[in-house]
């Protein structure tokens, strides 16, 4: 029993050990894989192959379901067999491929380690023929030389007597200290100073400098600041280059100057070494230095100028500001005033001329070019110039000194050309060219560029405000040019802009009515500002009413607006023509509010419905043979139907007035249908009289208000003040306006009288006829008061000669039948009937007391 637990005890021990040394062996194993690289080139997982194959055969499914209700059962039952048969296979083709895979981790660890083995060859080989050059390239090598009397002083002395230069390159010298350092500086300063007054060729623009702290800073304003030193004592030692600081172009972003400083901080040692070795010509190492950094100075600042201008475009100056820079980065072109809309968008060469402008708003710029300055004259020879003075050439002591002298002045400079077009008579440029930078800052010129910084818009701003005042000198030229025509000029400087018109004011109408024009700086556009001493627009002196006639006439200062913008020169011309258009517009607001006037307005442009060759008649009548586009036509009031008479006021140089009557052209039904009428009768109206006698009993009643009964002024004065009316040189007043609307309707009773006269067979003249049967003298008195023709509400008005005075004999007016002297008021109103007609007596000069022939005056307004 204790035997064969023994034994049970001693196999249960072995099967333990058999274990554990199977799992040990495992883990060997696993490790052992986990050493070798796992190679999957050209391999695919066994689970991409099931899943693709899985989602084609669903998908040819779900198609094959979808398709087969549209085909024949012939075709169905085909399709399914050649679905069943494709997908079997491929169902095979993968049983098969799994059970081969079974056996696949075998394959796996199979590769992996034949990569192993090639990653092994590969590194053995490596080693070969690392082993193998070490061999071709140490054939020479000796074993080294051992100092070996360093090593007897050591162990006979005990110390060294010589050390290797290794340890004093290693270690370096000792740091000096403060008085030390001092001395030094101190020591090159005085080998710098001893350089400088030695001989050292200078160019003239580094003339000023400073010496201190060992190093020497040359400054050249508004271009550069080079810092150099010396690093040894002779004079064809080059001089180092410290630093170099550009003070051209403004601010600058750091990364950037950083970079454009180091680089040519770089290329300046180089210059200065090359020109130490000769290597540079004959020029001098600073004149070189001098003309490198300047050249690289103007190109800062045309970079700091393009930069600028590219940020103007996309803010404030958009559309208005081009900038254009060349291949070569050696100029830059600022174009104001680019947009189409900017006042005179085209410059007229001469006025009327037949031509289009010759520059157009692209010739508004602003130029800065790096250019090569011309060669001075030599000092010894006067007369030489331009290629000649380039040729001096030779040993003598003459060329040498001319030489050196040109090798110490600028080579290139900047020039600034400015060219202003747009709205000038003629383009006019100016140019500037500077050598040194410095030198364009506040020196008088029109246009200052501060190289240091650089403001872009402020030499915008610059241009644009002398161009704008050439603009509006040019205007108050043209005005101040046609000054005959009632046209007045006054204009704005700014004192503190040296002068510049900033704004000007032209006169239309003298202390009524004006236009400012000012022009706008971005833009270049032409702003015009209307200022009226009154009511505003078609108020008709005062009116503050704002009607079609106000609207006609806001439409006529905007075209006057948009027409000095396309073509300033002729700004005189549409002052008067915006005058003439305000005259108009002032008598139809005053026609609305007179008594017995109406407008009328027609959609088809002319007012009255006449035929074309009528309406020619009547602008060639009124024009002096020239056709008028400006034409009112007001109708009289009780003359409406066929024989309606109107009023027709055109403008040429001043206001003319017709009185026009228009009839059907067979039959009355004509007028009532609103067809086309006839012009019958055409009479000319002279209101000069009228509009003196006017303004004289306006004079009256101010007059008279004040306590004085004389009217303030000469016959000369009302006269003038009526051509100024009807010149349009100031505004029409109400009265003016009644008083030839009473005109017109007196012609028009004095018209019916005489109708009336003729029917009943009545004698009448338009002058005191003779008496050839009184005793008492060949001709009557008549006295003074008979030449007072017109009467209305608001007092006498005194008409030209010829407007007619009727003279009847009484024994006619007796032996006739009653005349209706009142029939007038057909075409007046009814309250003022009774004061159209009145009947006067002219008695003999000889007696009153005696009988005597006497003659009826009808005496219409």
């Amino acid at each position: 029993m204790s035997q064969e637990s023994c034994v049970g005890d001693g196999s249960n021990g072995a099967e333990q050990q058999v274990r554990s040394s199977l799992s040990s062996d495992g883990a060997e194993a696993e490790a052992e894989e986990l050493l070798l690289p796992l190679v999957s080139v050209q391999m695919v997982g066994l689970g991409d192959i099931v899943e693709r194959l899985v989602t084609f055969a669903y998908t040819e499914l779900v198609t094959l379901v979808d398709t087969l209700p549209s085909r024949a059962a012939d075709e169905r039952r085909g399709e399914i067999v050649r679905y069943a048969d494709h997908v079997t296979s491929l169902l095979t083709s993968l049983l098969v491929l799994v059970r081969w895979a079974r056996s696949a981790r075998q394959i796996q660890k199979c590769q992996n380690a034949i990569a192993y083995l090639d990653a092994q060859n590969r590194f053995f080989e490596g080693s070969v023929d690392s082993l193998y050059a070490a061999f071709l390239a140490l054939a020479g090598v000796r074993v080294r030389n051992y100092d070996v009397g360093t090593a007897v002083d050591v162990l006979t002395t005990g110390s060294y007597r010589r050390l290797p230069r290794a340890i004093a390159r290693s270690v370096g010298r000792p740091r000096l200290g403060r008085r030390q350092v001092a001395q030094a500086l101190r020591a090159i300063d005085d080998i710098i100073r001893a350089r400088m007054l030695g001989g050292e060729a200078v160019p003239l623009a580094m003339r000023q400098y400073a010496v201190g702290g060992g190093r020497i800073v040359f400054r050249v304003r508004g271009e550069f600041e080079a810092t150099l030193t010396l690093l040894q004592r002779g004079a064809a030692i080059p001089w180092h280059v410290v630093g170099v600081r550009m003070l051209a172009g403004g601010d600058v972003p750091y990364s950037s100057q950083k970079i454009l400083v180091d680089s040519i901080t770089q290329h300046a040692q180089q210059i200065l070494v090359d020109a130490a070795a000769g290597g540079g010509g004959d020029a001098p190492q600073l004149a070189q230095l001098y003309d490198f950094l300047h050249r690289q100075a103007l190109a800062a600042l045309l970079d700091a100028v393009a930069r600028q201008a590219a940020a103007l475009r996309r803010a404030r100056w958009e559309g208005a500001l081009a900038a254009e820079t060349s291949s070569d980065r050696a100029a830059v072109v600022l174009r104001y005033w680019a947009s189409s809309s900017s006042s005179s968008s085209a410059a007229s060469s001469s006025v009327g001329s037949s031509s289009s402008s010759s520059s157009s708003s692209g010739a508004n710029s602003v130029e800065l070019r790096i250019v090569a300055l011309p060669v001075p004259r030599p000092i010894h020879a006067p007369a030489a110039e331009g290629a000649q003075a380039a040729a001096v050439a030779g040993d003598c002591a003459f060329a040498r000194i001319e030489r050196a002298r040109r090798d110490l002045i600028p080579k290139a400079g900047l020039r600034i050309t400015w060219t202003a077009a747009a709205g000038l008579a003629a383009p006019q440029t100016w140019t500037r060219t500077a050598a040194a930078l410095g030198d364009l800052a506040g020196d008088g010129w029109r246009l200052a560029v501060d190289p240091a910084a650089v403001d872009v818009e402020r030499l915008l701003r610059q241009a644009t405000a002398q161009h704008a005042s050439a603009v509006l000198e040019g205007l108050r030229a043209a005005v101040a040019a046609k000054q005959h025509l009632g046209l007045g000029v006054e204009e704005s400087k700014d004192a503190a802009a040296n002068q510049i018109t900033t704004s000007l004011r032209a006169w239309f109408r003298p202390g009524e009515g004006a236009v400012d024009f000012s022009v706008d700086g971005v833009s270049g556009r032409l702003a015009a500002t209307l200022a009226m001493d009154g009511g505003g627009l078609g108020g008709g002196g005062g009116a503050a009413n704002m009607s079609s006639a106000s609207l006609s006439a806001a439409d006529a200062f905007r075209v006057l607006a948009d027409r000095a913008n396309r073509s300033p020169w002729r700004v005189a011309e549409l002052l008067v023509d915006l005058r003439a258009a305000l005259a108009l517009a002032d008598l139809d607001a005053l026609a609305e509010r007179a008594l017995g006037l109406r407008r009328q307005e027609s959609a088809s442009g002319f007012p009255l419905r006449v035929s074309q060759a009528d309406a020619d008649m009547l602008a060639r009548d009124v024009g002096g043979g020239a056709g008028v586009q400006r034409l009112r036509f007001y109708g009289v009031e009780g003359t409406e139907g066929d024989g309606a008479w109107f009023v027709m006021a055109a403008m040429t140089d001043r206001l003319r007035f017709r009185l026009v009557r228009l009839s059907s052209a067979g039959s009355t039904t004509a007028a009532t249908a609103g067809l086309v009428r006839d012009v019958t009768q055409v009479e000319a109206l002279q209101v000069d009289r009228l509009f003196a006698s006017v303004a004289r009993r306006l004079s009256s009643s101010s007059s008279s208000s004040g306590g004085s009964k004389q009217p303030s002024g000469s016959k000369e004065s009302f006269c003038a003040r009526a051509e100024a009316m009807l010149a349009g040189r100031t505004a029409i007043g109400l009265d003016y306006v009644n008083a030839l609307a009473s005109a017109v309707r007196a012609r028009l009773a004095v018209r019916a009288v005489q109708a009336q006269l003729a029917a009943q067979r009545i004698a009448y003249a338009f002058r005191l006829p003779k008496f050839s049967t009184s005793p008492h003298g060949p001709r009557a008195a008549v006295s003074q008061e008979l030449s007072v023709v017109g009467i209305d509400r608001m007092g006498v008005y005194e008409l030209d000669e010829h407007v007619p005075v009727l003279y009847v004999p009484v024994a006619a007016l007796m032996r006739a039948a009653p005349v209706n002297w009142r029939v007038a008021a057909r075409a007046v109103l009814p309250d003022e009937a009774r004061r159209m007609v009145s009947l006067r007596v002219a008695a003999d000069e000889a007696t009153s007391s005696l009988p005597a022939p006497c003659h009826v005056v009808a005496q219409l307004p």
